[in-house]
């Protein structure tokens, strides 16, 4: 999602704001491309909020404690990122317009320029810190929650400030490209804006494919030297988040930079809706490589499958007590 936003900021020249040029024509696609993000708006919200409910209230994601403090946050992230582009992206393409007016409109963006970078950063710095906590497990122990509560509140702030400054300098036009609100770049100072903001996304996200492969290497190696000095739980959860996150927003680069040439960038708009899939990956990752959350989703089902099989099916006592009523004279 960053990579997207990032892009929209850089586009210098460009405004999508012409429906006979570059909308959706076919109403085929558009209502297809609806439903795939409303699937992914809904899969956010359940998914993320699972999330949040096992790690704080079940201590279901047993990983150091600064690695869950992240993934709360970027959960977090991921649902506020849904709610403000994932979801009006899905109804605008059902209206064909933006319907929410220019407030959200400026929000939306808003929201996913600070969430969005900021979801980013946390990727970069969950591949970090478990290099250090395998690199360093002893001095790990000063990895506190309070260590990750505050880089967090770092990044989130400096990407405030970013995004305060993107309001005021740019203006909020409706993308018949992205079928969302993105900005134009009016400002004198666009260039230069647009250059930091991709030179901050370009470090972040090296910062996160330097420390995987790191991570990888020094715990293949730590595995050969020692049999059980690993736990394979953490390091697989991270590796597979930055495997994902760069297969989602690649597309996106790539298409970008190919279509630099040409004035309509089409291929855009489908690598963007890639993209939407790191909002939802997390849950899926943490499903498959953490065995405690694991667990909880498996008590979770069967409860809630107790309980429809209650509405349909009656108890024992609500037997006997019918049984007994017919009985009676």
């Amino acid at each position: 999602m960053f990579v997207s936003v990032v892009a929209r900021i850089s586009s210098l020249e460009m405004k999508y704001d012409n429906y006979t040029r570059y909308g959706i024509h076919d109403k085929t696609e558009r209502y297809l491309l609806s439903a795939y993000t409303s699937f992914i708006f809904l899969s956010s919200v359940i998914g993320d909020t699972l999330i949040l409910i096992g790690s704080m209230k079940y201590n279901a994601i047993k990983l150091h404690k600064i690695m869950v403090v992240f993934i709360r946050y970027m959960a977090v992230g991921d649902l506020v990122i849904s709610i403000f582009r994932v979801l009006p992206g899905a109804v605008s393409l059902i209206a064909n317009d933006w319907i929410f007016g220019n407030i959200l409109c400026s929000a939306s963006f808003f929201m996913t320029c600070i969430f969005g970078g900021t979801c980013c950063c946390l990727i970069s710095a969950l591949a970090f810190a478990k290099f250090l906590i395998v690199k360093y497990p002893f001095r790990a122990v000063h990895f506190s929650r309070k260590v990750g509560h505050l880089t967090t509140l770092v990044i989130w702030a400096i990407w405030s400030c970013i995004g305060v400054v993107e309001i005021y300098e740019r203006g909020a036009f409706f993308s018949y490209m992205s079928y969302n609100c993105d900005y134009f770049n009016n400002s004198r100072y666009s260039i230069a804006s647009g250059v930091i903001l991709g030179g901050v996304g370009i470090i972040a996200t090296a910062i996160t494919i330097v420390s995987s492969l790191m991570l990888l290497f020094l715990a293949k190696k730590i595995a050969d030297r020692r049999t059980g000095g690993l736990q394979w739980q953490g390091v697989r959860t991270v590796l597979l988040t930055v495997v994902v996150y760069v297969l989602a927003t690649v597309p996106f680069a790539v298409s970008l930079l190919e279509s630099t040439k040409t004035q309509a960038r089409y291929d855009v708009r489908f690598a963007e809706y890639i993209a939407y899939l790191n909002t939802i990956s997390n849950f899926y990752i943490y499903t498959i490589s953490v065995t405690g959350f694991r667990d909880f989703l498996k008590s979770r089902i069967r409860i809630v499958v107790t309980s429809i099989g209650r509405c349909f099916v009656p108890s024992p006592v609500a037997i006997h007590e019918r049984e007994r009523e017919r009985l009676l004279p």
